[in-house]
């Protein structure tokens, strides 16, 4: 059967020529080349030419040096006060080191009966596998009501 043919067979059934795949695929890479030259530049500016502002209005401006000496002090006592736990942790920071502490806690068991994991993850793919049988079941019967 040629090409013709099966396009008559089924036309109903949406499809993609080779060409349209290939050009599709070259677009796709072209903006993601985009995507990664405007992340590099938007790196540079941010690691070089911010920083380098900033030591050149230091140098030429007293109340940006103020500025930055303050910020370059006050950094590591807060992070001093973090790390010795005389500043309170936030919400957030505590449910992170409770799903941290979870996930640890998986991995420990995980690690003690491989065996059990990977019965566990069977069960857990054959339950998703059913389900999706299930649910195309159901799509297939009502298509066939309606």
């Amino acid at each position: 059967m040629d090409g013709s043919s099966l396009i008559k067979i089924y036309h109903d059934i949406p499809y993609k020529t080779d060409p349209e795949l290939k050009e599709k695929v070259l677009k796709e890479m072209r903006e993601h080349r985009r995507g990664l030259v405007v992340f590099r530049w938007l790196i540079f500016i941010v690691m070089v030419v911010i920083p380098l502002g900033i030591v050149i209005l230091g140098v030429v401006s007293p109340f940006v040096a103020a500025i930055t000496l303050f910020y370059s002090v006050v950094q590591p006592v807060y992070k001093w006060l973090k790390t010795t736990g005389k500043l309170k942790k936030s919400p957030r920071e505590l449910e992170k080191e409770k799903e941290e502490l979870l996930m640890r806690h998986h991995h420990y068991h995980c690690e003690r009966n491989p065996e059990g994991f990977l019965k566990l993850k069977i069960e857990n793919f054959e339950s998703a596998l059913r389900a999706d049988v299930r649910k195309d079941a159901e799509a297939l019967k009502n298509k066939k009501i309606n």
